[in-house]
């Protein structure tokens, strides 16, 4: 809010004790003739700005709701930094932990021990919605003193050019994931919108390098979720409230109920919007609240829900539902369809050659894939659902489950994102029950050729069906007018079709290699060796025709994976497109998708919610929902108490009051769920933090006040006889 004061005669103010006036931007003072300040002890004091007190409880006739939304991004692509991470988890080329990248990434610093790793410089991996509103309202490029050496002879080489503030770059890193022209710029729009929110975006870097484990993510994150309720969400103890509102209604307003909070997390920043949850969960129980409004979302959120054990099921995890992809199916599929296992640098190389040749495969992913494709890296023991289990027990995480909605498309498989299905319990909003496909593939079938030496050489796979939560069209997206749409022609079906097609050339010529020979294919690369080509000239020329047929696979295997990627990214860049479940034409809906569930993205997620109990925490203006909550089922079109709504703010706090303490009652989770020695051990890390920044600015005080004390007073009183 902002407030004028125009008087045309003098203000006096008298203050009994001390005046404080605090401020996020600049205090300006104008005067025709001289601004005075006097003190007793000491004069003018200029210096950094100490930090404000907790904001006291303001009166107000009403409580007033007022959500935020926390969006937690995924890994950060940029070029340079995405190509590092991606030799760093699969080849090792530094001398430090695979799962750590650098850059624009989460920063990290080593314990004192130098194995545990902890997060630090937390102010730079969180943006709050101050921070940008103040950048939005900045400019975004400037204009620089640039030097071109063509210009010399004409104007010196001096030139004048645009570059990117710094307010554009935050911008970029932090809001610019979510908001892009694919969307319109939209997404944060839907999420504040809907959750009661508006203009209280915050956001928390999710980014850990390629390959980062989900528990340590999580881990990182309760610090960092912390770090954010305490500087931002507002929120006072229960007592104080409690004590406060009989005689000031308004103090609701800064307890949970009024204050819901929705986490929204992409990629690795599905682990992060869960931990960060479990910070800000940490910090409520702390300030005495035994009930909290939150909601989840999850996006691209595949973890490897079995892919750690070496057998089918692990036994002492309840199976849920039919995951095909297993470690062993897995493994299987690397090894005798793929034929890659084993760290053979010539697949290495093959893959490599490959990757950075296929159009929009040059990608900071490409140049790893060969590599990855040789990895076990999804092997990891701790995806989401068993680490949050874990520290919340399977009770308390089984709650929290309830106030979630997972998206992930189904074809959503890539070796370097994650290969295997959804978190059983929270609500689906893709169109399947329960996603347990190979690469989105609904229905295949294997073929056994017989003949060759090795089971490798013998089997051919056939696709015949896909998940009806697979993404298949693709489109192209104009930068210049996003309205614009190409469909393009190749689906992903399409891409599974062709790598199908040359997998089956492949398999055909090597089993007629090794029944040939005798031998298995893949020993004949010596053959084609300078010392022994000539020696074995028809090995050699028949070995290099099953060499190339399997790196022309394989080039229809790259493919295959940069769709899914596509898909990866889908649920934040393509949200509110409707083209993503068209046919490629554009025309005609393909009878298979089922657009009952909505038309995009973002209504299959509301309609997730709507599905189960409206699971959402939030105060809902539609129509139909205010005449449901006043037991009137006959009004179906706008009545006056809707219109009143609308436009009277004393009937709009009541409805909001109403569904707080009704509806809204059921949708609370108990935050001391999280509240436990685990947690803590995270959240300390934080307060460690807080408490450093406090001691600093307590310090940068004093020194400013013995500044000043020295400078007025130049001739100090001697010692006393």
């Amino acid at each position: 809010m902002s407030r004028t004061r125009i008087v045309k005669g003098s203000v006096t103010k008298i203050v009994g004790k001390s005046y404080k006036i605090y401020s996020k931007e600049n205090i300006e003072n104008y005067s025709a003739k001289k601004i005075i300040q006097v003190g007793k002890e000491g004069g003018v004091l200029y210096g950094e700005p100490e930090t404000p007190p907790e904001i006291p409880i303001v009166y107000g006739e009403a409580p007033i709701l007022k959500g935020e939304v926390i969006f937690c991004n995924g890994f950060h692509s940029g070029t340079g930094g995405a190509i590092d991470a991606a030799f760093n988890v699969t080849v090792g080329m530094e001398e430090k932990p695979w799962y750590l990248s650098d850059g624009e990434n989460t920063h990290h610093k080593s314990g004192e021990d130098n194995s545990d790793l902890h997060p630090s410089d937390l102010d730079k991996d969180i943006m709050n919605s101050s921070d940008i509103l103040e950048a939005e309202g900045k400019p975004q490029e400037e204009y620089v003193l640039g030097f071109d050496w063509k210009k010399i002879p004409i104007t010196g080489g001096a030139t004048i050019k645009k570059k990117d503030t710094s307010y554009k770059e935050a911008l970029k890193k932090f809001k610019g994931y979510w908001n892009d022209y694919r969307n319109f710029g939209e997404t944060a729009d839907l999420y504040t919108t809907y959750f009661n929110a508006e203009k209280r975006d915050s956001y928390i870097n999710g980014s850990h390098g390629m390959g980062s484990p989900a528990w340590e993510r999580e881990c990182h994150a309760i610090t960092l979720g912390y770090h954010w309720a305490v500087k931002n969400w507002k929120l006072k103890t229960k007592e104080e409230v409690e004590k406060e509102k009989e005689k000031n209604p308004n103090a609701e307003s800064y307890s949970p109920a009024y204050r819901p909070l929705t986490f929204v997390g992409h990629s690795e920043g599905a682990a992060v919007a869960v931990g960060a949850c479990i910070g800000a969960m940490y910090y409520a129980a702390e300030r005495g609240w035994e009930e909290m409004a939150v909601n989840l979302v999850l996006l691209g959120i595949h973890q490897p829900v079995s892919l750690w054990s070496e057998e089918k099921y692990d036994k002492n995890r309840e199976q849920v539902g039919k995951y095909m992809t297993d470690y062993n199916t897995y493994k299987w599929f690397k090894t005798e369809v793929l034929e890659v296992g084993g760290n053979s640098p010539r697949i290495l190389q093959e893959i490599y050659n490959t990757a950075t040749k296929v159009e929009h495969a040059i990608t900071p992913f490409a140049p790893a894939l060969a590599h990855v494709y040789t990895q076990d890296r999804n092997k990891h023991k701790y995806g989401i659902d068993e680490w949050t289990a874990q520290i919340l027990g399977t009770d308390g995480w089984n709650k929290l489950k309830k106030r979630a909605v997972q998206f992930t498309f189904s074809n959503d498989r890539a070796d370097t994102v994650m290969i295997d299905g959804d978190i059983p319990g929270i609500a689906n909003a893709n169109g399947s029950e329960d996603d347990s496909t190979l690469f989105g593939w609904k229905n295949w079938t294997v073929f056994s050729m017989k003949g060759g030496l090795t089971p490798n050489s013998d089997y051919t796979i056939n696709i015949t069906g896909y998940d009806k939560g697979c993404l298949n069209t693709r489109i192209l997206v104009n930068k210049q007018n996003p309205e614009n749409v190409t469909y393009l022609k190749t689906t992903y079906s399409s891409w599974c079709e062709e790598f199908c097609k040359y997998h089956e050339i492949f398999k055909k010529k090597a089993v007629g290699y090794e029944i040939k020979y005798k031998e298995e294919w893949e020993t004949g690369e010596v053959y084609i060796k300078e010392e022994n080509i000539l020696l074995f000239a028809d090995k050699a020329m028949e070995y290099a025709k099953v060499a190339d047929s399997h790196t022309e696979m394989m080039a229809r295997y790259v493919w295959m994976h940069h769709v899914e990627l596509e898909a990866h990214f889908a649920p934040v860049g393509y949200i509110n497109r409707p083209e993503i479940f068209n046919l490629p034409d554009g025309k005609t809906r393909n009878p298979d998708w089922p657009m009952e569930n909505g038309r995009t993205i973002w209504d299959r997620i509301l309609k997730a919610s709507e599905d189960n109990d409206r699971l959402f925490y939030r105060v809902d203006y539609d129509i139909k929902y205010f005449n449901r909550i006043y037991n009137d089922k006959s009004k179906d079109s706008i009545s006056e108490d809707y219109k009143k709504i609308q436009n009277e703010f004393k009937f709009k706090k009541e409805f909001e009051a109403n569904y707080v303490k009704n509806l809204g009652a059921t949708r609370l989770i108990n935050p001391k769920i999280a509240f436990n020695t685990e947690v803590e051990k995270w959240v300390n890390i934080a307060k460690l933090e807080l408490n450093r920044q406090d001691e600093e600015a307590r310090k940068e005080k004093r020194k400013l006040e013995r500044e000043w004390e020295k400078a007025t007073n130049p001739w100090p009183v001697g010692p006393k006889y």
